[in-house]
């Protein structure tokens, strides 16, 4: 499920704080070896080993990793995907964590501050994308553990400053992790669509995106309708957010809703998809969440 756990590497919350940048030695910015869990080979269980960090670039800041959330796509490079990586294998993209060392030219965070790091760790900065912040779009971004970089499953991270996110004070660490990715995932199709208080959004799937697309949708002043051929998932679906529960496996509850959603978020693959295709239909158009 995507989004719905957090894991904490080991060593990660006893490790102490670098020094400031300012009383740093110049080698506390060269190469350094922390502990990471990682995969030898693809299909390869995890093991707490030793990973090198590259040196700490003017533009980047060194994050130690409190906690890490697990993402699907976290299971695919680990499994079916593998062969498309470097090994040993670090993953994690959704971690959160302490600036412990400051590039200097970075202006905009210290050392000290909670960050939270996620899918991308560098993009080129000049093309249309980036400087239209639509970074995830530029030709040469860097996914956080591709072409051998490393993960958040690690006692920490150097990454570019920029991709480094500051995190507010009111969302607790263990909570902020799943946001960097699943909630990301479907925070953005409000700013896409423009979607305006008042609008009737479906959320087709209660799972690690679909749960949180719940809250951001009845948090954004919307109408909310959660779809779902779990049943059982009626009173936390409500819970979170829905003002109308549908289970998609009733068709007296499906006919009420027909014509009626703006937008859909479509938050679920298999059997949920598959039967609102059969019934289907949205005023608006679909917003296809799936991260």
């Amino acid at each position: 499920m995507r989004g719905a756990m957090s894991v904490q590497p080991a060593a990660a919350a006893a490790a102490s704080p670098s020094p400031s940048p300012s009383a740093a030695a110049p080698a506390a910015l060269g190469p350094r070896t922390v502990r990471a869990w990682a995969a030898r080979s693809q299909g390869a269980p995890l093991e707490l080993t030793n990973v090198s960090l590259p040196p700490l670039s003017d533009d980047s800041v060194e994050v130690r990793i409190l906690a890490c959330g697990l993402c699907a796509s976290d299971c695919d490079a680990l499994g079916p995907m593998g062969a498309l990586y470097r090994h040993p294998l670090v993953v994690g993209h959704e971690g959160v964590g302490v600036v412990t060392e400051v590039g200097r030219l970075v202006r905009h965070l210290r050392a000290g501050q909670r960050v939270g790091i996620g899918v991308y760790r560098g993009a080129c900065a000049a093309c249309l994308y980036c400087t239209a912040g639509q970074n995830n779009l530029c030709a040469l971004k860097e996914l956080m553990f591709m072409n051998g970089s490393h993960g958040a499953f690690a006692e920490s991270v150097r990454i570019r400053a920029d991709f480094a996110i500051p995190i507010p004070e009111a969302i607790a660490t263990e909570h902020a992790g799943p946001l960097l990715c699943a909630g990301v995932a479907v925070f953005a199709p409000f700013r896409r669509h423009a979607i305006q208080p008042g609008a009737r959004v479906g959320v087709l799937g209660i799972g690690g995106l679909g749960h949180l697309a719940l809250q951001v949708a009845s948090k954004m002043g919307c109408e909310v309708v959660a779809l779902s051929t779990s049943g059982d998932k009626a009173a936390a679906a409500r819970e979170l957010g829905a003002h109308r529960f549908v289970n998609l496996m009733r068709e007296e509850e499906i006919k009420p809703v027909h014509g009626t959603i703006d937008y859909l978020f479509v938050t679920a693959s298999g059997d949920s998809v598959s039967e609102w295709r059969k019934r289907r239909r949205t005023r608006t158009g679909a917003c296809r969440s799936r991260g």
